[in-house]
C-alpha cells in the first residue's frame, strides 16, 4: 500500500483508538450497566410542500458535521416561504433557531431565530420567511436547533431556492404512483412506465420497472398501508429529481397472522412540459420479524419472511443457538428448547413509533458462545435510551443465563461513516484477540495431554531398550516415537501425532495473528 493510502487509515484508526480508550476508561468500574431502554423523547421535524408533508428530520443531541448530513433537500420558491411542522411528543420547546451555511460548511450565510410559532396538541406550526441571501438553484446546508431548557436538539438538511411548484409536481406524481401500487383492479396507470419484463418474477422483496405489474401491485398479497408514507426529496437538479417514500405495510397471511414490512420506494423522475418520465423506480420490502407468529418451517429452519438482502446471523460452535438480525432487531433462537429471545430492539412492543422504527442503525454479531451468550455491536443512530439522538457505536454483551444485556462501551461519532466501519472492525479485532488466547490455550492443553500419553507409552517401550533410552531421555516423547518404527506405525499413535502436529500448526497461525494485533495496537496508541 502507498503512503497516501496508509496515512489516512492510520489517522482514522488512531482517532478511533482514542475514543475507545476514553469510553473504556469512563465505563470502568460499572459492574452492572444493564437498564431498560428509556422511551424515545426527541421531537420530529417535517416541512410542507403544497400541503404535502415532506422531509421528516430526526434530532441529534450532539452537533454533527453538517457537511456529512446530506439526507434530503428542502425546496423553497422565490417568495422564500418555508412552512414547518414539529411533533414535540410532549417536549417543552423554548426556542427554535436556524443557520444556513455554504455546502463546504465554511461560510455562514444566515443565522436567525423563529420569532413566533404555535404549539397545539404537541404539534408546532411555523411559517418562516427565509433571508434573501441564497443564490437560485444552489444548495446550502440548513441546521435547525430546538432548545428545551438547557438542552439543544439539532436537525440537518439541505435547502435550495428553486421552482417550488415544479418540485411539488414531482412529489405529487411519486405519491400518486405509490397510491396506485395498492390498487389491483386497474393496472393501466403503470403501462406507460414499465419496461420489458426481465427481472425476477417470483419476488416481492425487490421490484423495479423490469418486474411485472402484478409484482408492482403486491401480487396476491392483501397489502395495506399501516403508517402514513414518509416522503423525502433527495436530489433536485436540471436532469432529474430523486424522491423516496418510506412506510410500514401490513398483511394478514393464510394463518390469520398479521405481518408488518418496512418498505422503501425510490424514484428518479424527469419532468417536462408534456409529461413525467420515470427514469428509475425500485421498491424494497423487509419483514419486521415477530416471534409471536409462526416462524419455524416443517424442516426446522427459521423463516425470516420477505427481505431484500442476506441476513446477518451467527451460531455457536455446536449449532444449538442461532442468532440473527432482522430490520435492526437482534434475536436468539435456542433450537434444543425451541425458545426465541428478542435480545435487542429499539422498537417497543406496543405499536410502531416513527422514531423507534427509523432504521438508520445496524447490528454486527461478534460471537456466540456455547451457553448462548452474545457479544454484539450496535452502530449508527440511537433511536432511544440513554444515547438517544447520538450517532455512534455501542458494544454490548448478552448473558444467556439471566437474559441481561450489559453495555461495555459507547463511542460517539460525528457522522463519518468510514469511522463507524473502522471502529466496528476494531471492536471485532479486540474480541478476536481474546478468542485467539482461548484457542491457543485449548490447543496447548490438548497437546499436553497427548505428550503425557506419549510419555507413558515411550517409558514402557523403553524398558526394553534401556541403553538407547538412556542416551535419548532428554528428548521429547514425540521425538522418541518417530525414532522407533514399531511405535511410529501404530495406528493410534499415528492419529495422536497427526492431531499434535495439526494443533501446533494452529497454534503457530494463532500466534502470528496475535503478533499482527500487537502491531495494530502499537499503531493505535503510538503511531501518530
Amino acid at each position: 500500500m502507498s503512503k497516501k493510502v496508509i496515512k489516512p487509515i492510520v489517522l482514522i484508526v488512531v482517532f478511533i483508538a482514542a475514543l475507545i480508550t476514553f469510553c473504556i476508561t469512563t465505563n470502568k468500574g460499572n459492574k452492572d450497566m444493564t437498564t431498560k431502554q428509556a422511551d424515545a423523547t426527541l421531537p420530529v421535524m417535517s416541512f410542507n410542500l403544497d400541503k404535502i408533508k415532506i422531509n421528516t428530520l430526526h434530532g441529534y443531541t450532539t452537533e454533527m458535521d453538517p457537511t456529512k448530513m446530506r439526507d434530503c433537500v428542502i425546496p423553497i420558491s422565490d417568495d422564500r416561504k418555508l412552512s414547518l411542522s414539529i411533533s414535540t411528543y410532549g417536549m417543552a420547546v423554548d426556542r427554535i433557531s436556524y443557520k444556513i451555511r455554504s455546502m463546504d460548511g465554511k461560510r455562514l450565510v444566515a443565522d436567525d431565530e423563529i420569532s413566533s410559532f404555535s404549539n397545539k396538541d404537541n404539534t408546532i406550526q411555523a411559517d418562516i420567511s427565509m433571508p434573501n441571501v441564497m443564490d437560485e438553484n444552489t444548495e446550502y446546508l440548513l441546521v435547525f436547533t430546538i432548545t428545551s431548557g438547557q438542552d439543544n436538539v439539532y436537525y440537518y438538511s439541505r435547502i435550495m431556492q428553486t421552482d417550488g411548484k415544479a418540485a411539488a409536481k414531482v412529489v405529487e406524481f411519486a405519491k400518486k404512483f405509490h397510491d396506485e401500487t395498492f390498487i389491483k383492479d386497474d393496472k393501466s396507470f403503470f403501462t406507460t412506465y414499465m419496461e420489458t419484463t426481465t427481472g425476477d418474477r417470483n419476488t416481492l422483496a425487490h421490484v423495479d420497472l423490469t418486474s411485472t405489474v402484478s409484482q408492482i401491485t403486491w401480487g396476491s398479497m392483501a397489502a395495506a398501508q399501516y403508517t402514513n408514507p414518509v416522503i423525502a426529496l433527495k436530489e433536485i437538479n436540471d436532469s432529474y429529481d430523486v424522491v423516496t417514500i418510506d412506510y410500514v405495510m401490513s398483511c394478514v397471511d393464510g394463518k390469520g397472522e398479521t405481518e408488518y414490512y418496512n418498505v422503501r420506494e425510490y424514484f428518479r423522475l424527469r419532468q417536462t412540459e408534456s409529461r413525467m418520465y420515470v427514469l428509475n423506480y425500485e421498491r424494497t420490502a423487509n419483514q419486521i420479524f415477530n416471534s409471536e407468529n409462526s416462524f419455524i418451517s416443517d424442516s426446522g429452519s427459521v423463516m425470516l419472511g420477505i427481505r431484500s438482502s442476506e441476513a446477518e446471523y451467527r451460531a455457536n460452535e455446536a449449532g444449538s443457538v442461532i442468532c440473527f438480525v432482522q430490520e435492526g432487531d437482534l434475536y436468539s433462537y435456542d433450537i434444543n428448547n425451541g425458545m426465541i429471545i428478542k435480545v435487542f430492539s429499539f422498537r417497543d412492543a406496543e405499536g410502531i413509533d416513527e422514531r423507534e422504527n427509523w432504521n438508520h442503525h445496524d447490528i454486527k454479531i461478534v460471537s456466540v458462545d456455547e451457553a448462548g451468550s452474545i457479544d454484539f455491536v450496535v452502530y449508527g443512530y440511537m433511536n432511544r435510551g440513554k444515547h438517544e439522538g447520538n450517532n455512534g457505536i455501542a458494544v454490548y454483551q448478552f448473558s444467556a443465563s439471566d437474559q441481561r444485556i450489559e453495555e461495555l462501551a459507547f463511542i460517539p461519532l460525528l457522522g463519518a461513516f468510514v469511522c463507524l466501519i473502522a471502529a466496528i472492525v476494531l471492536c471485532v479485532g479486540v474480541k478476536d484477540g481474546a478468542v485467539i488466547d482461548e484457542k491457543i490455550a485449548m490447543y496447548q492443553k490438548e497437546n499436553t495431554k497427548i505428550e503425557n500419553q506419549m510419555d507413558v507409552l515411550v517409558s514402557q517401550y523403553m524398558k526394553f531398550e534401556t541403553d538407547t533410552y538412556g542416551e535419548l531421555k532428554n528428548e521429547s516423547s514425540i521425538t522418541l516415537v518417530s525414532l522407533y518404527p514399531d511405535l511410529k506405525s501404530d495406528e493410534l499413535v499415528k492419529k495422536q501425532i497427526e492431531v499434535y502436529e495439526s494443533n501446533n500448526k494452529e497454534i503457530r497461525e494463532m500466534k502470528e495473528k496475535k503478533i499482527d494485533l500487537k502491531v495494530l495496537k502499537w499503531w493505535l496508541y503510538f503511531g501518530k
